[in-house]
């Protein structure tokens, strides 16, 4: 993460964080996957937990982890539908990426892609609420300082997630 603020961006609110992500790696395992669909799904989950309810705000996150979802199912093969992509490739979109056409697929394997990708968006919410419920105190300390501040820098915010996290390893390995 690089930097966090509260301030909006044009019609854009539920986004405080952004990824910056490694430009140069194309190779993503499911392990990677599963982990920013956390990342993604930790706006929504906080939401849930402050306030025991999530707004509108939530809508961008909502949408990109059910997108990044469906693409693990229907393009990736990493869910319990197999090693396989689902549909036909129909174009090429942005960067490279392609858009799954899904109107030859049959009602029941529709569904079935439905089910596991909210499958994976609800796990990934799931893994959000414990991880945000074990480190609330610095959850709480981070709006604290948006509130004064409205926005942190990648060292600040380093410094407010010290205490949880993981000490890396020396060039040994330990």
């Amino acid at each position: 993460v690089h930097a966090v603020s509260i301030v909006s961006r044009g019609r854009r609110l539920g986004r405080a964080t952004s990824l910056l992500l490694d430009r140069d790696r194309t190779v993503l395992r499911r392990s990677d996957l599963e982990r920013q669909l956390t990342v993604t799904m930790a706006g929504a989950a906080a939401e849930q937990e402050a306030f025991s309810e999530m707004s509108t705000a939530v809508h961008e996150d909502l949408h990109s982890a059910t997108q990044l979802a469906r693409s693990m199912v229907t393009s990736y093969g990493m869910s319990s539908l197999g090693p396989v992509t689902i549909g036909e490739r129909s174009a090429e979109v942005f960067l490279g990426a392609a858009l799954q056409e899904l109107s030859t697929v049959g009602t029941t394997t529709l569904d079935a892609i439905d089910a596991e990708t909210r499958r994976l968006v609800e796990d990934a919410s799931d893994r959000a609420t414990t991880v945000l419920r074990e480190h609330w105190s610095v959850v709480d300390a981070i709006a604290h300082e948006l509130i004064e501040h409205e926005s942190l820098a990648d060292q600040e915010l380093a410094d407010l997630l010290a205490p949880c996290t993981p000490a890396t390893a020396n060039a040994d390995g330990v």
